[in-house]
This record gives C-alpha cells, sequence and structure tokens, in this order.
C-alpha cells in the first residue's frame, strides 16, 4: 500500500507522507527485506530527483537504511541510484549532501562484494565523494566521504579508480 503510493503520477503530498513513513519502518532492520520486496527501492530511487527536499532527504535516507545486505545494495545501484546521489552531492544544502554521503557510506560497505555493472556504477560516486574532501564541504560531509572511499577501497578495481582521480 505505502509503496503504491510512493510511485510517479502520486499527488506530491501522499508521496512525500508515503517516503516518510517508509523511512520509519526501514530503521528496523528486519524490516528492511519487506521493503525491498515491495518494490520500493525504484520508486525511492525516482523520489531522489523529485526536487521536494524534505522528501529527497528521505528517500536518499531510506535507501542507505536498506542496504542491510550485499543483495539490497546491488537491488539498489542497478536501479540507478548511484548517478541520482552524485547529482545530490552537488547540492547546496548541507543536509542533503550529508544524508546522500551518509547512504554511500552504507552502499559502500557491500562494494567489495560489489562485480561487473555494479562495481562501474559505484565508481562513478568516487570523483564526487574525492570533491568533499577538499572543497570546504561541512567536516561531518568530509568525514563520511572519507568513510566511503575508505570502504570502497576494500575492491581491488576500485582501490585503482580511487587513486587515478586522485583521492590518495
Amino acid at each position: 500500500m505505502l509503496v503504491s503510493k510512493l510511485a510517479a503520477g502520486s499527488r506530491p503530498q501522499l508521496q512525500d507522507q508515503a517516503v516518510a513513513q517508509v523511512g520509519e519502518l526501514s530503521l528496523e532492520i528486519g524490516n528492511s527485506d519487506a521493503i525491498v520486496a515491495s518494490g520500493a527501492i525504484p520508486a525511492l530511487v525516482q523520489l531522489l530527483s523529485s526536487g521536494r527536499h524534505h522528501s529527497t532527504c528521505n528517500a536518499v535516507t531510506t535507501l542507505g537504511n536498506l542496504d542491510g545486505s550485499p543483495t539490497n545494495a546491488h537491488a539498489i545501484v542497478l536501479a540507478g541510484a548511484i548517478p541520482s546521489m552524485v547529482q545530490l552531492l552537488q547540492s547546496s544544502s548541507p543536509e542533503l549532501q550529508g544524508r546522500t554521503v551518509g547512504a554511500l557510506v552504507a552502499l559502500s560497505r557491500a562494494a567489495a562484494d560489489f562485480q561487473g555493472d555494479s562495481s562501474r556504477l559505484i565508481a562513478g560516486a568516487i570523483s564526487p565523494l574525492t570533491q568533499l574532501l577538499g572543497k570546504g564541504s561541512p567536516p561531518s560531509v568530509q568525514e563520511k566521504s572519507c568513510a566511503a572511499l575508505f570502504n570502497l577501497a576494500h575492491s581491488d578495481f576500485l582501490t585503482w579508480y580511487i587513486v587515478s582521480v586522485g583521492a590518495v
């Protein structure tokens, strides 16, 4: 029921309420698999580009909460979340940047297990994360960016990419 309210075409107010409720449910680790099984990931990824600050913040945080297993993390990456998250990293909102980097930290924990498309897709976040380290971002965003890069460095392919973009 909530997932259908997340979908494009729903009234924005219903989407805002639904993403907040799904976000609350995602805080319980035991709910993650059920939320993912209900088909919420594609709708949450679409909300990343909704242009509504509150919904976008809730969607990116919820996606970070759902990555409890490598399977869920792969599903999030393959649903197209990374390009949208990279766009959010360029936001002028420190809150949105922080939440996005937090979600990338969560996704990066599973990155060592990523292969093929998932590995290449998450690599797209490396350069923007590196830029956040040195462009006067809030300290909390810099710390989370560093944590995400550290987690990503556990993959040989991603380590090479981190070095090649000058993060080292």
